[in-house]
């Protein structure tokens, strides 16, 4: 993970974002007024609850009015709200929380709460660049799985290219951190050795990770292969796709074997009268153009 100029991270292979878009916390005059309120010990006085329900108001009336720009600005300023929301429920007198959260707040019971849960993440600050649909969807993961390590972790380990205009970006941002979740609370818990990539596979086709998979896979010889096929024989209404990754991830093993096999054969000096002519050609082939493919996808030069 490295840091841009604005002491915003950029996750592993991850873009920046157009510097049009960029923004930082400490451009909005309001973000630092409410740090300094947080900060401020307060007790259940009808005089502080008033100052949180002011700060709170107009927070939202400026998530209103700036909801024509872009996804990074609705993070900063709704992450700031789900402090002030938390604030002012540990300020309340017990017992009178929702009644004041229902009268004061005009947010649906779903979206305080998720502002809530983004709140609570410890230096979630340092992701406002992800903007407020990728940072929501952690914060659910997240509270999912009651995942405790620190959320930095996850970025340090996952790693794809961020697009905020993408639909398909935020579909992927959110599978690779389920996917990473998942590893860390249920696979490395019962040892089960599986690459990220299957695991983000099975997530994206919808396998339940449940007790009976996991002593499944703990129980497999190669819970790899096992994973897989299970991904490969899903219900019926997404059968296609799902074989379209399943063949994938078999083609993504297959070319492993075939890296290690190649070098294997090279090194040791292997006689290639065993194998015909035609069957080389044709895999040059084959793999050059799912290499340009790949690259394409990738956004890469194929010829450099």
């Amino acid at each position: 993970m490295i840091e841009n100029d604005n002491n915003l991270p950029v996750l592993a292979n991850q873009q920046e974002p157009n510097q049009n878009q960029r923004k930082h916390p400490n451009e909005c005059p309001e973000v630092e007024a409410i740090d300094i309120l947080i900060k401020e010990k307060l007790s259940d006085s009808e005089e502080n609850l008033e100052k949180l329900k002011r700060a709170y108001t107009d927070l939202e009336i400026r998530i209103r009015l700036d909801s024509h720009k872009d996804d990074i600005w609705q993070a900063i300023l709704r992450i700031q709200s789900g402090k002030i929301i938390l604030k002012a429920k540990q300020t309340c007198t017990y017992g009178t929380w929702e009644v004041f959260a229902i009268t004061h707040f005009n947010l649906s019971t779903e979206e305080r709460k998720i502002r809530q849960k983004v709140a609570k993440l410890k230096d979630i600050e340092k992701y406002y660049n992800l903007g407020w649909k990728r940072i929501k969807a952690l914060a659910q993961a997240v509270d999912t799985h009651k995942f405790t390590d620190p959320i930095d972790k996850i970025f340090q380990n996952i790693s794809y290219t961020l697009d905020l205009d993408k639909e398909d970006d935020f579909e992927m941002f959110t599978i690779l951190v389920e996917a990473f979740i998942i590893n860390e609370k249920l696979f490395k818990k019962k040892k089960i050795n599986i690459q990220l990539e299957h695991i983000a596979d099975a997530v994206e086709v919808g396998l339940k990770f449940d007790k009976k998979l996991l002593d499944k896979l703990y129980e497999s010889k190669n819970p790899t292969v096992t994973l897989l096929n299970m991904i490969d024989f899903e219900t019926p209404e997404t059968k296609p796709r799902k074989q379209q990754i399943a063949r994938c991830r078999e083609l993504a093993l297959l070319l492993e074997n075939l890296t290690k096999l190649g070098k294997q054969a090279i090194d040791q000096r292997y006689p290639m009268k065993s194998i015909e002519l035609y069957l080389l050609e044709d895999g040059a082939h084959y793999i050059t153009e799912l290499f340009k493919i790949k690259c394409k996808e990738e956004g890469l030069d194929w010829e450099k």
